[in-house]
């Protein structure tokens, strides 16, 4: 049977022209995945010196693919992702090529394509995808070691979540904590915000060290840690940590520093009032504490009311 596609494959090439029976062009691929299974060789061949011919049967991207790894070689992949040319003239890049890379099964492999940017961003495999190799790689301290190339890291665009998602991987709240306390480090990746909430609000920290860590007001600017974002990680904290939004609501220099004024304020307010029923009114019976929170009039009479409906129910 292989011979036979074999002979039939051979004639159609000197033909240069489609027999009837395969007038799908993908027929032409499915009938080279039957001679890899015997004779991976030819295959390989084929690939090699066809290439006019590989485009006219749409042996491309997916397909091409495919066709690779049915050869189920780990070296010849190894071969055919070494000639960027024939990759991109494949249409084998990005995800493609990233399937390549894993279906060859070896993390040191892995780690010799990362290890060259350039020929990454020939392969389109930067961000996500790159993320994803090293994560294949299943190394926490080669994890470590990429972060700690801060160029790389920019080189194959991975900063901001793709950052804090390798963080997070690598799963030691020792190195979460080495990360929180380098500000330049954090700035370097692109770790601001909403981002660095989401590393300190992960399970392996202790409330404790994330108390202490949100008593630098001077850091939190500096990673832009302020107003909505601020009063969220609040009440997240607030989770971990009950009683915390009121501390942080009695300490008035510190919300004027974190620029949570008016609204956010009034929204901080009234979730401690949901534990502590009776603080808005308390609240409002503090003029000098709601003018350095500056609550709009508005919410003040927004606040009022509230406390009026409760005694209404009472």
């Amino acid at each position: 049977m292989c011979g036979f596609i074999k002979e039939w494959i051979e004639n159609w090439k000197e033909d240069k022209k489609r027999n009837s029976e395969i007038e799908n062009p993908g027929n032409m691929s499915d009938l080279l995945k039957i001679v890899a299974m015997k004779d991976p060789k030819y295959v390989k061949e084929f690939i090699e010196y066809n290439e006019e011919i590989l485009k006219e049967c749409h042996i491309n991207g997916d397909r091409a693919v495919d066709l690779i790894k049915t050869v189920g070689d780990p070296e010849y992949i190894k071969e055919c992702l070494g000639n960027v040319e024939k990759m991109k003239a494949l249409d084998i890049n990005g995800d493609r090529a990233v399937d390549l890379i894993k279906t060859v099964g070896d993390p040191e492999y892995i780690k010799e394509c990362l290890g060259n940017v350039e020929k990454m961003k020939a392969l389109d495999i930067n961000g996500d995808r790159a993320v994803d190799l090293i994560k294949t790689v299943g190394d926490p301290e080669y994890i470590k070691e990429c972060l700690g190339n801060v160029e790389k890291m920019k080189a194959l665009d991975i900063n901001g979540d793709r950052a804090v998602d390798l963080i997070k991987t690598v799963g030691d709240p020792e190195y979460i904590k080495e990360y929180l306390e380098n500000v330049e480090k954090m700035q370097a990746l692109d770790i601001y915000g909403g981002k660095v909430t989401e590393l300190l609000t992960v399970e392996e920290l202790e409330p404790k060290y994330i108390e202490e860590w949100l008593e630098n007001i001077e850091r939190m600017r500096a990673l832009k840690i302020q107003d909505f974002i601020a009063a969220d990680l609040i009440k997240k904290v607030e989770q971990k940590i009950p009683g915390y939004i009121k501390k942080c609501l009695e300490n008035v220099e510190k919300m004027q520093a974190l620029n949570i004024q008016d609204l956010i304020a009034v929204d901080l307010i009234k979730k401690v009032e949901q534990k502590v029923p009776g603080y808005i009114k308390k609240c409002l019976e503090n003029v000098e504490k709601m003018q350095a929170l500056n609550i709009q009039k508005s919410n003040t009479i927004n606040l009022i009311r509230m406390v009026e409906k409760k005694n209404q129910g009472t």
